[in-house]
This record gives C-alpha cells, structure tokens and sequence, in this order.
C-alpha cells in the first residue's frame, strides 16, 4: 500500500479524484444551505420557481404550494395540495400575536401560531388544523431566509485553514511557539503524538460545522 502511494502518478489521480469529489460536494452543499424560503414545523418550505411569493414542500406524499397575494389591502393565500387550490384570506387577529383565516366569508382559523382555535361546525378534523395554522403563518410572516447557517461555514474555513497549515507544515505551530525563547527547537515523539490528536479533533470540528451549517 506504502508503495502504491509513493508512486507519483498514483498520488496525483488520487489527488485529483479527492478535488472532483470534494468540488462536487461543495456544489450541492452550498446549492443546500442557500436556499431561501421559510422554516415552519421543522419543515423548509422552498421558494416557488417563478412566483414572487410562492413556497412549496412535499409533506406526506403531498406536494403542497403556498402563494400569498395582497390585493384591495386583503392578503390572500392559495393552499394548493397535489394540484387542487384552496384560497383563503389572513388578517390579524384582536390578540397579539394572533391571526384570522377566512374561507368563502367564514371564519374558519382564529388563534395564534402557538394556541389553535378551529371554527368550521366542529368537523374539522386534526389533520386539518396544521394546515390553517400554516395559512395563517404564511400569510402574516412571510419573511425567507436561508435554509443553513452560512455563519458555520466561517468556523469551518477557519478549522480547515489550521489543518492544512498543519499537515502541509507539521512544525510550523511548533516554531511560532518556541522560535523566540529556545534556539533551533525540534518537537519530542509525545508532541508528534498530541499532534495526532489534534488532527483528529479539527477534523471532528470540521464535519460538525458542515452539519450544523446544514441545519436549522
């Protein structure tokens, strides 16, 4: 194995290989993280290609569309679920924090995003409520954000820096340390050991950052 990688043209095809694996990750990770839309219920609801104020999720099998519209000062949202429209109007309630859904002039949500109330005979059934609830929302909080937290991504630019100084230069951090009060130092085998150590733990540092920049 030692000899294989000592061969030149072994090591460049797998250098080469590791920068195209690594550039295609880097392409759909990126493409992931800034993604705008809005986070609700631990689902991203991406933003609508060609719609101003579009959102869409598949939640269930059902792939379902927000598309929020003010007109005449009325906010109208359309709650379309595997192709089949429903349109109602969101206003704010008399609470804080609360709003108001109506559906063909009747009221059919009226709480906050947090204490639901339904008023539609008493045959709405559970399922239904989320959906009111996310209308609502929708209508009233519209603001897109990114789907990650691009500010991870400075910590691990950062962590991957110190590892490539490390391994490209094992005794530059060595020399920083000691190069003013100690002539010529050379690291002992127990600083060589911690050294490993150390490595490992950036690159646990290093997929921590991409997992948590991929997260909410």
């Amino acid at each position: 194995m030692r000899r294989i990688w000592e061969n030149l043209k072994v090591r460049r095809w797998i250098l080469i290989l590791g920068l195209g694996v690594a550039a295609v990750f880097a392409f759909f990770y990126l493409r992931y993280i800034f993604q705008t839309g809005i986070w609700y219920s631990d689902i991203f609801w991406k933003r609508s290609p060609g719609v101003n104020a579009g959102w869409q999720a598949t939640v269930n099998g059902d792939d379902i569309e927000l598309i929020r519209r003010v007109t005449d000062d009325e906010i109208e949202v359309t709650y379309r679920c595997n192709g089949v429209d429903e349109v109602y109007f969101v206003s704010e309630g008399k609470d804080p924090f609360s709003s108001v859904v109506t559906r063909d002039g009747a009221v059919v949500y009226d709480g906050s995003d947090l204490d639901v109330e339904v008023y539609a005979g008493g045959d709405v059934s559970e399922i239904r409520i989320p959906k009111l609830r996310l209308v609502a929302y929708i209508g009233l909080h519209p603001e897109n954000r990114m789907r990650g937290n691009p500010a991870c991504l400075i910590v691990f630019v950062f962590v991957s820096v110190i590892l490539a100084i490390d391994l490209r230069f094992p005794d530059f951090f060595f020399q920083m340390r000691h190069f003013l009060t100690v002539k010529d130092p050379e690291p002992t085998e127990f600083y060589r050991m911690g050294q490993n150590f150390g490595r490992c733990g950036l690159v646990i540092a290093a997929v921590v950052c991409l997992i948590l920049g991929a997260s909410q």
